[in-house]
């Protein structure tokens, strides 16, 4: 878990998330805006959790008795975004805007165990976040969560140094959101060294 109580604390935030792009291939020098058919596949797998129908894998309000049923975390860096995606089928997926990323994480056993915990938190700060119908990606040092629900989506934005520092309401969320991204870079890292 990260506990980025400063600008350090946020800095090793940063510094993870760095890490894992470049595992995949996708920081650096190769990190382009140009859209790509890597970056239109990230984007129609953005466009498939914010139009997400519950009943399309099973979710109902009986068998998911909560509000949300998807959370998006989206954060913005000059060279692009990263999306982060828990559903509550189990799906958790982690993917940058110009093309890469992983899918499939809730199949691995430290993924299932902190993205519902994400999804769950996800629940208490909906009533705070407002009703959209427009998904922008978030500009540079800036946050976004989607909260998708029954009832449509609603958004929040922030600072990312403010949630990484706690100065958001919203930290606590962001706290959770990164849990899950420590676990996604965990089988990132295994991936690169089982390939080399």
């Amino acid at each position: 878990m990260f506990y980025a109580l400063n600008s350090k604390g946020n800095d090793i935030v940063k510094q993870l998330l760095i890490s894992v792009l470049f595992i995949l291939g996708i920081g650096g020098s190769s990190m382009a805006q140009d859209v790509t058919p890597h970056s239109q596949m990230t984007d129609e797998l953005r466009s498939m959790i914010l139009s997400l129908n519950p009943k399309d894998i099973g979710i109902t309000k009986e068998n998911f008795p909560h509000p949300v049923f998807a959370i998006i975390m989206e954060t913005g860096f000059h060279e692009g975004s990263f999306t982060l995606s828990a559903v509550a089928d189990g799906s958790t997926s982690m993917y940058y805007s110009a093309g890469g990323g992983i899918i499939e994480g809730g199949e691995h056993i430290n993924v299932r165990k902190t993205s519902p915990h994400f999804l769950a938190e996800a629940q208490h700060f909906l009533d705070m976040a407002i009703k959209v119908n427009t998904f922008p990606k978030p500009a540079p040092g800036t946050v976004i969560f989607y909260f998708v629900t029954f009832d449509g989506v609603r958004s929040y934005s922030a600072l990312e140094d403010d949630l990484g520092n706690e100065k958001s309401e919203f930290s606590h969320l962001f706290f959770a959101a990164y849990s899950v991204i420590t676990e996604l870079s965990k089988i990132v890292e295994e991936r690169y060294i089982k390939s080399n």
